[in-house]
C-alpha cells in the first residue's frame, strides 16, 4: 500500500490531500465512494432514533389484580416515560388495574410531549371513586391514550323493577337486581328515579316526575317497599325496570389546554359517572376514534353515565370517528360557545367583560347580542384581547359597536338571574381554527340530546340516531345556560334517524322579548327577528318514527315535524328521505317546518308533500 493511505481499511481509508493528484482516475474514484459510503453510513447511524423501550407499569409496582391500589405505580411509569422524550410509550399489560382508592386520585399526564399510553388486551382501568376524574391529561402535546376499558366500582347507582303499584296509598313495591347497591344507601338520598317508560325504545321516563321514595322498608332480601313523595302519574307501572343514580362529579378524561391529542380504541362503562369527558382549551387536532361509552357487552346494566362529553374553547378541529355513545342520561356531547356579560363600553371599539374562565383572542369573530330580546345585535372581529388581574377582560374590535345594558350581574349557570338579567352578552361563536367533524357513529341518549352544539363550522355525516327522548341534533341558543350563540356553516349530511322524539333536527331558536325581571317569551314582532344561523345543509338523510313527544313538558319544540329551523337564512333541505311517522303520530303532522328564515331552498327530498311542509320566510307564510 502506498505510504499516502493512512488507514489500511479500504472503506476506511483517508487520502493524503497533498499527493492525491497522484492517483489514478480510476483510484480516486473508488476511493471518494468509499468515502461517500462511509460518510452516509456515519450520518444515518447518527441520525436514526434510538428505539424507546415501551415502559411497564408492573415494573413499577403496579399488580393489575382489581385489587391493590395502583394508582401511584401508573403515574411513576408516565413520569419514567416522560424522561425519554417524543415517542415513549407507557405499556398497560391485561390485567385490572384499581385506582383512586387512597389520597392519589387520577392518573395524570402534565407536559408531556409525544407520549402514547397503551393497554394490551382486556386492560381495564377501575376508579373507586366517583368524584375525581380517572384520567387528568394537562399542557401537553401530541399525547395518545389507546386501547383501554375504564370503569368504576362501586358502582354510581342501582337499578331493579317495580313490581306493584298502589295510587291511592302512594306506594310502590321493587325488586333489586342482584350484584347492584341497597336503594338506601346514603349515597342515593335525594336521587330521582328513573323508569322507563317505554321499554321497547329505552326511553326511562314519561316526563321525568315520577315522584321520589320518601320512605324504605326492606320486605325480603332484594324487595322493598316505597312510600313515595306523590302518586304515580299512570298506572301500569308493574314490570317496568328503573334506576337511581347518585350525583358524581368523575369523568373518564379531563382533558385541558392541550395540542394534537389522540384517544382511541377506548370502551368507557361508566358506572354511574357524570361523563366520558370534560375538555377545555384545545388546539390542532383531537380525535375520538372508536371511543365507546355504553355498557359492557353481555351485562345487564340498564345506565352508562349522565352525559357523553362536554367541549369548551375549542380552538382547532374536534373529529369524532365511529364512536358508539348509548344508554347516557343527558346530552351525548355539548360543543359550548364562550359567552360573558359586559360589564362596560369604554369607547365605540372596546369593551370591558366578565372573563368567566372564557378564552378571547385575536382574530376571534364575537357577536353583541341583547339579552333582553335574546337577539343579536352585531358582530365583528377581536383585534386585541387583554386579561386581567380580576378575572376581567379588555377586548378591542374592529369596529364600532352600542350597547344598551351593561354591568356585572348576579347568577350562575341555570339560574332565572342569569336568563332574564337582560345585560347585553359577548359570545365567541368562532374562534380561530376551530372545526368539528361527527362521522360514521352512533347516539342513543335516554332523556336529552345526542349532540347538542353551539359552535361554528359542524359536519356530521353517516352517523346513526336511535330511541333518543329529545331532538337529536340540536344546534340553537340554550338561554338557561346563559349561551346565545348562533350557529355558522351547519352541515347534516347521510344519517339515519329512527325513533327519535320531538323533532330529530333542531336549529335555531325562536326570537325573544322580555325586560329584566320577566322570564322571556316568544315574541312574534318583526323587530325582534333576526337570522343569526347561516349556511345550513340538511342533505341526504333518513327520517323514520317521528311524530310523537311523549311528554307532559311544554316543550319549546313543535311536536312531530323531523327538522324545525327558526331565525336562520341561507338554509338548503335536499335529498332527504321521509319514512313512516310514529305510530302515534297525530294526522296531519308536519315533516319540515321553516319559521322566521331567509333564503331558504327546499328540493329534490322524497317521501314529503307540499301539505307536510310549512316554510314562513321573513315571517310571511309560504309551502314549498
Amino acid at each position: 500500500m502506498s505510504a499516502n493511505y493512512i488507514n489500511e481499511s479500504p472503506l476506511t481509508k483517508t487520502v493524503n490531500h497533498h499527493d492525491s493528484t497522484h492517483l489514478s482516475g480510476r483510484h480516486f474514484l473508488c476511493v471518494a465512494i468509499a468515502l461517500a459510503l462511509s460518510t452516509i453510513a456515519t450520518v444515518s447511524a447518527a441520525e436514526t432514533p434510538v428505539e424507546l423501550k415501551p415502559i411497564n407499569v408492573k415494573d413499577f409496582g403496579a399488580k393489575g389484580d382489581g385489587v391493590t391500589d395502583d394508582t401511584v405505580a401508573i403515574n411513576a411509569a408516565i413520569v419514567e416515560a416522560q424522561k425519554q422524550g417524543a415517542g415513549a410509550v407507557v405499556w398497560l399489560p391485561s390485567g385490572r388495574y384499581k385506582t383512586a382508592t387512597r389520597a392519589e386520585k387520577s392518573i395524570r399526564i402534565t407536559g408531556a410531549n409525544g407520549l402514547t399510553f397503551q393497554g394490551e388486551g382486556d386492560a381495564t382501568i377501575v376508579s373507586g371513586d366517583l368524584d375525581e376524574p380517572v384520567f387528568r391529561l394537562d399542557d401537553s402535546k401530541s399525547v395518545t391514550v389507546r386501547k383501554i376499558s375504564i370503569d368504576h366500582d362501586p358502582l354510581g347507582y342501582t337499578q331493579g323493577m317495580i313490581t306493584a303499584v298502589d295510587i291511592p296509598n302512594m306506594t310502590c313495591e321493587v325488586s333489586m337486581d342482584p350484584g347492584y347497591p341497597a336503594p338506601n344507601d346514603p349515597s342515593f338520598k335525594g336521587s330521582q328515579v328513573h323508569p322507563f317508560v317505554f321499554p321497547d325504545k329505552n326511553y326511562y321516563q314519561l316526563d321525568r316526575h315520577w315522584p321520589n321514595p320518601i320512605e324504605m322498608v326492606k320486605t325480603g332480601e332484594r324487595t322493598w317497599k316505597w312510600k313515595l313523595q306523590g302518586p304515580p302519574h299512570i298506572e301500569n307501572w308493574a314490570g317496568k325496570k328503573f334506576f337511581i343514580y347518585t350525583e358524581s362529579r368523575s369523568h373518564a378524561f379531563v382533558l385541558s389546554n392541550l395540542r394534537d391529542t389522540t384517544l382511541e380504541d377506548i370502551n368507557y362503562w361508566g358506572g354511574g359517572a357524570n361523563a366520558g369527558f370534560y375538555i377545555r382549551g384545545l388546539e390542532g387536532t383531537t380525535t375520538f376514534r372508536r371511543f365507546v361509552i355504553g355498557v359492557p357487552a353481555g351485562s345487564n346494566r340498564l345506565y352508562s353515565c349522565a352525559g357523553g362529553g362536554q367541549v369548551s374553547g375549542l380552538r382547532g378541529k374536534l373529529l369524532l370517528d365511529h364512536c358508539d355513545f348509548s344508554k347516557i342520561d343527558d346530552d351525548g356531547i355539548d360543543i359550548l360557545s364562550n359567552y360573558t356579560r359586559i360589564i362596560e363600553q369604554k369607547d365605540n371599539r372596546t369593551l370591558l367583560v366578565q372573563a368567566k374562565n372564557s378564552d378571547y383572542r385575536a382574530g376571534d369573530r364575537v357577536e353583541l347580542w341583547d339579552w333582553q330580546h335574546k337577539k343579536i345585535r352585531t358582530n365583528a372581529v377581536i383585534t386585541t384581547a387583554t386579561p386581567n388581574p380580576d378575572g376581567t377582560f379588555v377586548i378591542a374590535l374592529d369596529r364600532d359597536v352600542v350597547t344598551e345594558r351593561v354591568g356585572v350581574g348576579v347568577g350562575m349557570n341555570f339560574s332565572r338571574e342569569s336568563m332574564i338579567d337582560g345585560i347585553d352578552r359577548l359570545v365567541n361563536v368562532a374562534t380561530v381554527g376551530q372545526e368539528t367533524i361527527i362521522r360514521d357513529s352512533k347516539f342513543q341518549v335516554f332523556r336529552a340530546k345526542c349532540l347538542n352544539l353551539k359552535a361554528a363550522n359542524c359536519t356530521i355525516e353517516r352517523c346513526t340516531f336511535r330511541n333518543s327522548f329529545q331532538p337529536a341534533i340540536s344546534a340553537a341558543p340554550e338561554w338557561y345556560f346563559e349561551e346565545g350563540s348562533s350557529i355558522r356553516n351547519f352541515t347534516v349530511r347521510g344519517c339515519t334517524f329512527t325513533d327519535n322524539n320531538h323533532p330529530n333536527i333542531v336549529i335555531g331558536a325562536s326570537p325573544i322579548t322580555g325586560v329584566p325581571g320577566d322570564k322571556p317569551k316568544v315574541s312574534e314582532a318583526q323587530e325582534n327577528i333576526s337570522h343569526d344561523s347561516t349556511k345550513i345543509l340538511i342533505e341526504g338523510n333518513s327520517f323514520s318514527g317521528f311524530g310523537t313527544t311523549p311528554s307532559v313538558f311544554d316543550w319549546s319544540w313543535p311536536v312531530g315535524p323531523a327538522i324545525t329551523i327558526t331565525c336562520a337564512a341561507d338554509v338548503m333541505i335536499r335529498g332527504n328521505t321521509f319514512g313512516p311517522l310514529a305510530e302515534r303520530a297525530p294526522e296531519g303532522t308536519l315533516k319540515v317546518l321553516v319559521e322566521k328564515c331567509k333564503d331558504v331552498k327546499i328540493i329534490d327530498n322524497k317521501g314529503i308533500s307540499a301539505e307536510e311542509t310549512t316554510v314562513h320566510e321573513n315571517d310571511v307564510g309560504s309551502k314549498k
